[in-house]
């Protein structure tokens, strides 16, 4: 069989990523982070375009986290949080350019093992 030579999917990565957490007090927290990421692709994907593929992108998002104890105290043990995102991708290949936004909740709990 033979083995494609084709390296469209491949690329060279360039990023930094930022991330922050603030303790707030009384067991509440605010998380945010900044994510930016240039790509170079190694071949064009002719199925596509002629064009080399050059993307950058970045995403920033935020979540704020509070023990449900602090609404109902019979809670004890469950953290609530919320989260938002936003990504954003620029492409030289229109296909790939697009934005997304996210919101997210999550309720977590926490036990003792007695280890």
């Amino acid at each position: 069989s033979k083995r494609a030579q084709r390296h469209y999917n491949a690329f060279q990565r360039e990023g930094l990523t930022l991330n922050h957490t603030w303790l707030t007090g009384h067991g509440t927290f605010l998380s945010t982070f900044l994510t930016l990421n240039y790509d170079q692709y190694q071949q064009p994907d002719t199925a596509i375009s002629r064009k080399y593929r050059k993307d950058t992108a970045w995403r920033a998002g935020t979540s704020y986290g509070a023990p449900l104890k602090l609404l109902y105290g019979k809670l004890s043990g469950l953290t609530g949080s919320l989260s938002y995102e936003y990504y954003q991708a620029a492409s030289t290949i229109k296909n790939y350019s697009y934005n997304n936004n996210r919101v997210a909740a999550a309720i977590t709990y926490q036990w003792e093992t007695g280890l």
